[in-house]
């Protein structure tokens, strides 16, 4: 945009697939609600997956000593119907949805000598996706279901001899949100035999799945042969899980003398979680329900890792080397770890 001053890069696509899906057909009785029998319509399933993607990165050099950076991503997905096989049809499948996923993240960079430089960034992600009803009508389907619909699994089925759901789906469908902020700031010292390094890095992240059936009731009939011999009932609920804090505090050093170049490390690593309040509301089926969950905390936990390691020039002219390292690594945790909202 300016000359050696203010730089950008766009780019997006959205691409888009159909699959037939082999040997399964639309039923000829989805949405009625007077009609309990799977017939199917000849009209083979289709499984039809949409996505874009879009990203915008922008350079600015203020001035000889500080450079700014920012990129936006935005993109959505979308799987509808989703989950038809052979015991599924299209009417009790899901629209796999991911209508937003959004990566916002700025960085600055500042050489303060030829030998000190500073770093800071900062990421902010949110995200919902899930097993959502059928509301999109792709890969020509229904596309929503008609309200009170209740969902059958025939098993075995007099259309097909084996397990088969249709009219509406057994499993409950689910929104998922998450929400997390990032940041981290370092310091670097670079000399002609040292490089030596030290950061902080903190992050908060909240997440949360609800499990629902509506449209569709909260409960399913299993079939045997066309004849209704059960009930299952399903109980939508909220849970959630917040990260209060993901934060680590590392040094570092690289040091060469020689043919020998030694490095070595420190990192002091915390990571603390609970499970905000929650509760289940009454139901159709259960309408004295009216549960109350308070809040727990959950992991606090707290660690240091060292890592060291040498690398010997065997003959002086960087070409061959041997190294040694000794390193402790932690797992990362996140919102979808241990001790999850599942």
């Amino acid at each position: 945009i300016v000359r050696s001053k203010f730089w950008f890069f766009v780019s997006g696509r959205a691409p888009k697939a159909d699959n037939l899906v082999a040997g399964q057909f639309m039923n000829a009785n989805a949405n009625d609600l007077t009609q309990i029998r799977y017939v199917s319509t000849g009209e083979q399933a289709i499984l039809h997956q949409d996505q874009s993607i879009f990203q915008l990165h922008l350079t600015y050099q203020l001035n000889d000593k500080n450079k700014l950076g920012l990129t936006y991503d935005q993109e959505s997905y979308c799987g509808c119907p989703f989950g038809v096989t052979a015991g599924v049809r299209p009417d009790a499948a899901s629209d796999r949805r991911f209508p937003l996923q959004r990566f916002v993240s700025a960085d600055w960079t500042s050489p303060i000598t030829n030998r000190l430089l500073l770093e800071a960034s900062g990421i902010h992600r949110v995200e919902r996706w899930g097993n959502m009803h059928l509301q999109t009508g792709k890969g020509d389907n229904i596309d929503s279901l008609t309200p009170g619909t209740t969902g059958i699994v025939d098993n075995p089925s007099l259309a097909t001899g084996a397990s088969l759901n249709y009219r509406a789906s057994s499993a409950t469908f689910n929104n998922s949100w998450n929400w997390n902020l990032h940041y981290r700031f370092a310091a670097s010292y670079i000399t002609g035999s040292h490089n030596f390094k030290v950061g902080f890095n903190n992050a908060y992240l909240h997440h949360e799945n609800t499990t629902y059936t509506n449209p569709a009731t909260e409960y399913y009939f299993n079939f045997a042969n066309g004849v209704p011999s059960q009930v299952v009932y399903r109980i939508p609920r909220t849970v959630g899980v917040n990260v209060d804090y993901d934060m680590g505090l590392f040094a570092q050093d690289r040091w060469t003398v020689g043919r020998w170049t030694l490095a070595g490390g420190v990192r002091f690593d915390a990571y603390k979680n609970h499970f905000p309040e929650s509760s289940i509301s009454p139901t159709f089926l259960a309408p004295n329900l009216n549960v109350s969950f308070p809040k727990i905390d959950n992991i606090s936990w707290k660690d240091v890792t060292p890592k060291m390691g040498a690398t010997y020039d065997l003959f002086g002219n960087g070409k061959t080397a041997v190294k040694v390292t000794l390193n402790k690594y932690l797992e990362g945790m996140g919102t979808t770890g241990f001790g999850a909202a599942q």
